[in-house]
């Protein structure tokens, strides 16, 4: 996730990698990395102040960090399984936390005293957030509901019904009459809060919509979809104003800034992005600046960057070095045969041959997992194998390029 700081200054982002980064909105730079996660971190927020920030994280917990020095806090423990979201009531006294557990959970800021457990939900939590008074929590599900519960006691309140899918995201309007909800179905759906009736269902997205938020003054709405977009839409009516398009895989989480003027969106691929808001913002015209990925001072992004740039160099050097008939071949061959597993352990070996069909064919094996990383990395917030990448070596399962060789010479002994 990605979240502004209250005055707009500052950027925090969370991500896979286990840590929280905090970035300059001017420029992008890098101000501090927070530590202290064992696993995935899907979820941050700054508190009202902008004096603390809480993270949430697959290894169960909730940290508090200190804004100004990235010092942590508190360790918040109670969940009995992942924790997907966090939120600080608008006083930021307390903050909320939703977990795979199927419960809410309500801490106490000062000392990191669990308050409260809310439970009603029958499946894992996805998104927690408190109405802009601070009356009501409210709570999204893979059971495909939106909660609706009473701050001060826990009390459940209400249940919203409508997605056909798991809902991952909710958040109050600014003057709380509203609640936006985002879900897998593709939808993103505007609920009254005071009845929990439908008001209106925004289509357009062409895959998951992961993320959905008010802007400041309440007149639009961002949405951030696994289609790779983000969509403005106008609140009233549910008209898209426009689509941002620039990350180069699924969009996990947006957030408006303070003064409403630009969005920033985090995305698989990697990066986070800075967008603007003023005037024609449409199509390509649109102001993305990538600030520099999520960990990319870290060697395992480092490496898979440079896996990346190595992998473009060589596509661009065998389009030139190879014929038609041995690409076609050998994307025959790879449209057949057994697909490379994604979550399975795979061997770093040398390429073996100078033959070009084998280097074709690395290439081909090196540019399905790499694609598959590509879409699968933050997907559900999973967590990748641990892959290094040494030199011009390429990843690969050395028993299905053997087969892929063969079956490649069999085509081409049928073509002759």
């Amino acid at each position: 996730s990605c979240h502004f700081s209250p005055d707009g200054q500052l950027i925090a982002s969370a991500s896979d990698d286990k840590t929280i980064k905090l970035w300059r909105a001017s420029d992008g730079a890098v101000l501090r990395t927070l530590s202290g996660h064992t696993k995935c971190v899907p979820c941050c927020c700054f508190s009202p102040d902008g004096e603390h920030i809480g993270s949430a994280s697959y290894d169960g917990t909730i940290k508090l960090w200190r804004a100004s020095d990235g010092a942590l806090l508190h360790t918040l423990s109670g969940h009995t399984g992942r924790v997907f979201s966090c939120c600080f009531s608008p006083d930021g006294q307390q903050i909320a936390s939703a977990s795979k557990d199927e419960t809410i959970m309500l801490w106490q800021t000062s000392d990191g005293a669990m308050l409260r457990t809310l439970s009603g939900h029958t499946d894992s939590v996805w998104s927690i957030c408190f109405s802009p008074d601070g009356q009501q929590i409210g709570s999204a599900s893979t059971d495909k509901t939106i909660k609706l519960w009473r701050a001060s006691d826990g009390t459940m309140l209400s249940t919203l019904c409508g997605h056909a899918d798991a809902v991952w995201s909710c958040c109050f309007s600014p003057d709380g009459q509203q609640i936006a909800s985002a879900s897998p179905d593709k939808e993103v759906k505007l609920w009254r809060a005071s009845d929990g009736t439908v008001q209106r269902t925004l289509s357009g997205h062409t895959h998951a919509v992961w993320c959905c938020c008010f802007s400041t003054d309440g007149q639009q709405i961002a949405s951030a979809s696994r289609d790779g977009t983000i969509k403005l839409w106008q609140a009233r009516d549910g008209v898209v104003l426009r689509t941002l398009s620039g990350h180069l895989g699924p969009v996990l989480s947006c957030c408006f800034s303070p003064d409403g003027q630009h969005i920033v969106s985090a995305s698989s691929d990697w990066t986070v992005m800075l967008w603007s808001c003023t005037g024609d913002c449409s199509g390509s015209s649109c102001k993305g600046g990538g600030m520099a990925g999520r960990s990319m001072d870290q060697s395992a992004e480092k490496n898979r960057a440079a896996e990346l740039h190595d992998l473009q160099s060589r596509v661009k050097r065998l389009k030139t070095e190879l014929d038609i008939a041995h690409r076609a071949s050998a994307w025959l061959a790879m449209s057949f045969l057994p697909r490379l597993s994604f979550y399975r352990e795979y061997e770093i070996t040398d390429h073996a041959s100078s033959d070009p069909r084998a280097t074709l064919l690395n290439e081909l094996v090196h540019s399905t997992l790499t694609r598959h990383r590509l879409n699968l990395c933050s997907a559900e917030f999973g967590e990748v194998p641990k892959v290094e990448v040494l030199g011009t070596r390429s990843i690969c399962n050395p028993r299905l390029q053997k087969m892929y060789v063969a079956e490649l010479g069999n085509l081409e002994g049928k073509r002759r």
